[in-house]
């Protein structure tokens, strides 16, 4: 014969309340059996989606570019996919939200940012933030802080963290019940970056670095690419640094000499073989003076001879030598010889052999 008792089950937060009088002891034991076995399949859900249980929050009083410290979030998270500088994506995670709304995490990755502390900028990394397009504000997760040995303080006034020395590394302020960071993006470092954009570059590479439009236009009209969408903004570092413009070289008169001797640029080019000649020439009067050599180690004594020989011709002394950067004019021998003479050294700038034209154009 069955024992009954007096049970009263009830199941709260359920959509469906029951109350059980007088049933068999067995019938109730299964029952709660049942639902401890789905309140574990639930929690190993949770674990197997990597849910994160976040507030819920009103978006009205803040900027986009606020972020919310939250002791409830187990991730840092943001809506903006614009701000990441490294972005994977990630098979979609759900998002609890306070509200009881789940949304859903596609992305992960770091955003450089830059904030105040203390009156100073400082550049910040905020890593392993999650991308929850239908967020509507960012989120700092205190735990993921702490985590990562830092001390998170909270006062009347804001929030402090500070690192393991005892500096404060980040400020918030506090408004009405929210603690906030402002953070602002680096936008020299951030760009859109994830795995469908990847595509597109290698297949932009692929076309020979064709532009983004008519690469779009391509991608409707062949079958293979399996890309569904091409940013028109996609920054290619081939592309920017191919259409790049040298400014032209001043063709200013203050380059010119006014007088014999005044400038004499000088250029060694080699002629074949162990054979090299030298060559001075008067930016005024464009005389050319050619001195052959067996190495280019003579450059230094030949110039002596031109000095000599010029300057006792002429009766004007020589005020500037130019010449390029080369090891046979830039000795120390050769730096001293002309700073006793008071002769001024020119060079050009590093592969830039148009600053010496007049000597380009000789040899």
């Amino acid at each position: 014969m069955s024992e009954f008792r007096d049970y009263r089950i009830s199941e709260q937060n359920s959509r469906i309340k029951r109350e059980a009088l007088f049933l068999p002891e067995h019938f109730v034991k299964n029952y709660l059996k049942k639902k401890n076995d789905e309140k574990e399949k639930i929690n190993q859900a949770c674990e197997d989606h990597e849910q994160m249980f976040v507030v819920a929050l009103s978006a009205n009083d803040h900027t986009t570019y606020d972020w919310i410290v939250d002791s409830g979030a187990t991730q840092h998270m943001t809506f903006e996919q614009e701000w990441f500088t490294t972005y994977k994506r990630i098979s979609p995670r759900k998002v609890f939200m306070g509200d009881d709304t789940i949304l859903e995490a596609i992305g992960k990755g770091n955003i450089k940012t830059t904030m105040q502390v203390g009156g100073e900028l400082t550049h910040t990394t905020i890593t392993q933030v999650l991308h929850v397009p239908k967020m509507k504000n960012n989120l700092i997760s205190v735990s993921k802080l702490i985590s990562k040995g830092l001390k998170v303080e909270f006062d009347k006034d804001g929030c402090k963290v500070n690192n393991a020395r005892g500096v404060v590394v980040a400020q918030a302020r506090r408004d009405k019940n929210l603690y906030l960071f402002n953070v602002n993006v680096r936008k020299d470092m951030a760009h859109i970056a994830n795995s469908l954009e990847e595509g597109a570059m290698l297949w932009h590479e692929r076309f020979g670095h064709l532009n983004m439009a008519s690469f779009k236009e391509l991608n409707a009209m062949v079958d293979g690419m399996n890309l569904k969408e091409v940013s028109l903004h996609h920054i290619c570092e081939g592309c920017v640094k191919g259409k790049h413009q040298r400014t032209s070289f001043s063709k200013d008169r203050a380059m010119k000499a006014s007088q014999l001797l005044e400038i004499v640029p000088m250029r060694a080019t080699s002629h074949g073989g162990m054979q090299y000649f030298l060559t001075f020439i008067d930016n005024f009067s464009r005389k050319i003076h050619v001195y052959l050599s067996k190495v280019k180690g003579e450059a230094f004594e030949k110039f002596k001879k031109y000095k000599a020989l010029v300057e006792n011709k002429i009766g004007h002394k020589i005020k500037v030598l130019r010449s390029d950067n080369g090891g046979e004019f830039v000795l120390k021998k050769f730096d001293a010889f002309l700073a006793e003479c008071g002769i001024q050294r020119q060079t050009n700038a590093p592969y830039s052999p148009q600053q010496n034209s007049l000597a380009e154009r000789a040899n």
